[in-house]
């Protein structure tokens, strides 16, 4: 089971963002967002803070609910720990990268359906309760000693 929490009435889970080919390695909190198709990554002075913005490939725009802006496709993997720690669950997809010019500082990453449709959400802010049911993974790693 994955274990997230409400942050300013936000469903959000921290998750680490590997994207092998900008040696971006890092910790970040993605808000859970069942209406975005696709996981992405906005620009963060701490967290992405030395990602090669000028190296990024394979730009398109997307239209949403604030309008249109670019973004680019990176392969990445998204790990998430078990509540417990004994697990870790890896998802490969094929990441959405804004840039700072590009859309208004301080958007939280997105969690999306590329990786929501594999586990089961229960989300009951009123009882504080966040929780997710791994369905499926590309990969799950037991860490020893769990």
């Amino acid at each position: 089971m994955i274990q997230g929490w409400f942050e300013d009435a936000q469903p959000t889970i921290m998750a680490r963002v590997v994207i092998p080919r900008l040696m971006v390695n890092a910790y970040a909190t993605f808000l859970v967002d069942t209406g975005s198709d696709s996981t992405g990554i906005h620009p963060d002075p701490t967290v992405f803070a030395d990602l090669p913005y000028a190296q990024l490939e394979n730009p398109f725009v997307i239209t949403g609910a604030t309008g249109s802006s670019r973004r680019f496709t990176e392969p990445a993997t998204i790990a998430i720990a078990s509540a417990d720690g004994a697990s870790v669950y890896h998802y490969d997809v094929d990441i959405w990268i804004a840039t700072p010019q590009d859309v208004p500082a301080g958007l939280p990453c997105i969690l999306g359906q590329d990786i929501l449709k594999d586990l089961r959400m229960t989300h009951d802010p009123t009882d504080d309760i966040l929780t997710f049911h791994v369905r499926r993974a590309d990969r799950t790693i037991t860490l020893s000693g769990h």
